[in-house]
């Protein structure tokens, strides 16, 4: 029984890869998802391969999701490092309204940001 009982916390434990995702794919799940694409643009100069803006229609001003491509999953992490432990990039958000550095998360490559965590749900979907 202690076997068992031991043995259990290790079946729970997922220590897969993160799935590889396009920002087709993304776009497609927040398109069906009911939600506007603001802007999708790729990049072969730039930090990040692609980035993405997507708001809800209900409410466009003040509910929206910035997810980021990055071509290494170090790069997305460091990314979100800055992004959210940053106060002077706490304080220049806070000034214009800006509050999503709050719900700010990374899985594999992509770095999200939003203001409302229900933004993140289509995107948490294609991870599963």
């Amino acid at each position: 029984m202690l076997l068992l009982i031991l043995a259990l916390p290790l079946t729970a434990c997922d220590s897969s890869e993160p799935k590889e995702l396009s920002c087709e794919e993304i776009v497609k799940a927040y398109e069906d998802s009911g939600y506007t694409v603001r802007y999708h643009t790729h990049y072969d100069d730039r930090d990040t391969l692609c980035e993405m803006c997507f708001t809800n229609p209900d409410d466009p001003e003040n509910d929206y999701i910035y997810i980021s491509i990055y071509p290494s999953v170090e790069a997305a992490s460091t990314a979100g490092d800055e992004t959210e432990y940053n106060l002077v990039v706490w304080f220049i958000f806070a000034m214009h309204g800006e509050w999503r550095w709050l719900r700010t998360g990374t899985y594999g490559d992509i770095l999200y940001s939003t203001f409302d965590a229900k933004m993140a749900v289509p995107l948490k979907g294609l991870m599963k």
